[in-house]
């Protein structure tokens, strides 16, 4: 509802001080140490808090990309955990959904929806798209220019229709809807180089800026809190699933201490088994064993001495 036009501009400020609530929270949680003054989210450089905020209000990453490592066996290590860079400044290039977003300073009512992936195997899904108005009001135009590729190509002009799909590459479509104006712009970026960054505290920054923005009363501003709120929304995903990936990968790696937990425990009762059937021997009881095995063969050699003195004996074994 934020972005309809349907709540006032007070019930919307209130929601962007719950969304300055959960940032800060946010903040919080990436500057968590481990109660000995370690920093979780630091990389290698974890006796300093990784996230400081500038004067400007921006985050900045002072922790490192690296990662501590723990050796679980011989010749197995695995990662102590991932760096503040990985969790919270950076999303998958792989697995991501493309950023739509409205440029600033349009001046008509355009908004742009979420972007759709008609052909996966399209090579021109990771390149960066520009969508232009032009024409006039009673017949509005639009070409596609492609920045990936140098020098930028463009479509011809082709005929605008609110809410028609609008072809990206062959490989992807988005729609805009309302009366762009002449001259305005809109953008579809691959995530990781999405316009305005690509971590979550910039993206919450923007979103709370735009909730806080008067729009009432005035359909180009209603557009652009629409834009922003689209743009937004479509971070918060990949960051989301930025977020899923690395869960998966801790799991990965819960399993495989586990399973080296599991290998060292047999070890360890193989062990300490042998070392029981060697410290519980009856060392009297054994000895005693010894001499009456030593007596008996002493006795037994006694014999077939006599035996031989036999003349028997000497006939059949000359």
């Amino acid at each position: 509802r934020a972005g309809d036009g349907s709540m006032s501009d007070s019930d919307r400020s209130a929601l962007a001080t719950q969304l300055q609530g959960y940032r800060d929270q946010l903040m919080t949680l990436a500057n968590t140490n481990d109660g000995a003054g370690n920093y979780l989210f630091a990389g290698t450089k974890n006796s300093a808090a990784p996230f400081s905020t500038t004067s400007s209000g921006s985050v900045n990453y002072v922790g490192d990309t690296g990662t501590r490592q723990v050796q679980i066996a011989d010749s197995s290590t695995v990662s102590q955990g991932d760096s503040g860079a990985a969790v919270f400044m950076s999303v998958q290039a792989i697995g991501s959904s493309p950023v739509p977003s409205a440029l600033a300073g349009n001046t008509g009512t355009g908004t742009i929806g979420a972007v759709t992936v008609t052909n996966p195997a399209i090579a021109t899904n990771g390149h960066q798209f520009s969508i232009t108005f032009g024409g006039t009001a009673a017949a509005p135009t639009y070409t596609v220019t492609d920045n990936s590729v140098t020098p930028p190509t463009t479509t011809p002009a082709q005929a605008y229709s609110s809410g028609a799909a609008i072809s990206l590459g062959g490989g992807m479509t988005v729609a805009v809807s309302g009366t762009p104006s002449a001259g305005d712009k809109f953008a579809v970026e691959p995530a990781p180089q999405a316009s305005g960054g690509s971590d979550v505290f910039s993206t919450l920054d923007a979103m709370i800026a735009a909730l806080k923005t008067p729009v009432t009363g005035n359909p180009v501003a209603v557009a652009g809190l629409k834009n922003a709120l689209m743009t937004g929304s479509t971070k918060l995903g990949n960051t989301m699933r930025n977020v899923t990936t690395i869960q998966a990968s801790v799991g990965g790696r819960e399993q495989e201490v586990k399973a080296m937990q599991t290998v060292n425990q047999t070890a360890s009762l193989q062990v300490t088994s042998n070392l029981s059937d060697l410290t519980s021997t009856n060392m009297v009881t054994t000895i005693s064993q010894f001499l009456q095995m030593q007596n008996a063969l002493t006795g037994s050699q006694k014999a077939y001495a006599q035996l031989q003195n036999l003349s028997l004996f000497q006939y059949i074994n000359p």
